[in-house]
């Protein structure tokens, strides 16, 4: 055995997540795109698919007998259905039959591995390894390797400023390949032919010129437990962290993942810090199993009837919010239906704004949300002015949580 696959067969669990603390705020997002994989796949890379919203992708088991014995805590699971939603508006988003057009970028990753689920394709995100408890850094264009951060949980990777290396924008450029961009250097996460790391040549996130570049181009190989290997199809290795440093393993098969007592170093956690611009979403609460809701007119927010997450009408408006970056490391999220934005207000109940488009007015604070991704699939929304996390309440009003000061780099539940 290798010194590094000794130092792997030892290495532990060094996640430290707090949840002790609010347990009613946690969303799952999941993609509803009811066809078969080779359907989505083909869907992905023709970029025209259209979902169908009363179907939708299976959930994955997440309520595990260690999570129901936390029922008593009245949970709040919100499941996040996400659908395609055009980026272009010719009249409404939605036809008569409910049905949405496809936008040409967005989770159009059907196709990109199998078993791995896949609603981070355009979101912002950030890479973390267990192993190391750091995140991918990256420090520049060509030449300038990646690193990684100093030791951080998985739960609180570095926000506004400090994320500009470690943020990444997940690409779906087609033929079951993914890229990474940084928007700080506008260039893109790429394994060299010397075993290293580094940047690309500056390049937009929506200038990738594939098939030509094909060392920023990777696989996504499912690792279980959560994580990923990234694989580089041109140079047959996985990506890797090694300490405080990025390299790759050894020549290896895309299929041929050692287990994680082996290898340990290649295996990585999507963190999911903004969901893709423009999306359109429905936030179901599992515990409750009921959509949060926009009424006519607007006013506080409500939820819906007892619904099954699946099961979502096609013909409810009030459930669906359209996602708005804001361009400081926030979401607001825009009823397009009510022409309102989603609030908390500062009575600490969830309300909606006064009619505006989607365009979020800089003066308008709160109605910024920072997207905390809490694992299995599941987010939070914080609101960072008033220190509390979303909440659905029993009686179908929509609350907040109690104050914690830097919640967001909390787990809630």
């Amino acid at each position: 055995m290798t010194p590094d696959a000794d130092a792997r067969t030892r290495e532990t669990d060094g996640r430290t997540v707090d949840r002790s603390v609010v347990v009613w705020e946690r969303f799952a997002m999941r993609v509803v795109d009811g066809a078969s994989r080779v359907a989505r796949a083909r869907a992905s890379r023709a970029m025209t698919a259209t979902p169908d919203i009363g179907k939708g992708v299976g959930r994955r088991a997440r309520r595990t007998p260690r999570r129901e014995s936390r029922g008593w805590m009245w949970t709040t699971v919100l499941a996040v259905i996400a659908w395609m939603a055009t980026m272009v508006t010719r009249g409404s988003a939605t036809d008569a039959a409910g049905s949405t057009r496809a936008a040409p970028e967005l989770f159009a990753g059907g196709n990109v591995g199998p078993g791995v689920n896949r609603w981070w394709i355009g979101a912002e995100v950030a890479i973390h390894s267990r192993s190391h408890n750091r995140f991918v850094k990256m420090n520049g264009r060509t030449g300038s390797y990646t690193t990684t951060t100093d030791q951080r949980d998985w739960t609180n990777p570095p926000r506004f400023s400090a994320a500009q290396k470690t943020t990444f924008r997940v690409v779906d450029i087609g033929d079951g390949f993914v890229a990474f961009h940084n928007a700080w250097c506008n260039c893109f996460l790429r394994m060299r032919d010397n075993q290293k790391i580094d940047g690309s040549d500056e390049k937009g996130v929506l200038d990738y010129p594939h098939p030509h570049w094909r060392w920023p181009r990777w696989r996504i190989a499912d690792a279980g437990d959560g994580e990923i290997g990234l694989y580089n199809e041109e140079h047959g290795r996985f990506l890797r962290m090694n300490g405080a440093k990025m390299d790759t393993s050894t020549h290896r098969n895309e299929f041929d993942l050692p287990p994680r007592s082996v290898w340990g170093w290649e295996r990585f956690r999507i963190v999911i810090t903004r969901l893709p611009h423009g999306v359109t979403i429905a936030l179901h609460n599992a515990r409750l199993n009921r959509y949060v809701n926009m009424n006519d007119g607007g006013g506080h927010l409500t939820s819906t009837s007892e619904k099954r997450w699946e099961d979502l009408p096609t013909n409810w408006v009030g459930p669906r919010w359209r996602v708005a970056h804001t361009g400081d490391g926030y979401i607001a999220l825009h009823s397009t239906g009510r022409n309102r934005f989603m609030k908390m207000g500062s009575d600490n109940r969830m309300t909606s704004s006064s009619e505006h488009p989607s365009w979020l007015p800089s003066s308008w604070q709160r109605e910024r949300f920072l997207c905390v991704d809490v694992g299995d699939g599941e987010i939070a929304l914080f609101q960072t002015g008033a220190n509390r996390f979303v909440r659905m309440n029993t009686d179908s009003t929509m609350g907040t949580s109690r104050s914690i000061v830097n919640g967001y780099m909390t787990t809630p539940g």
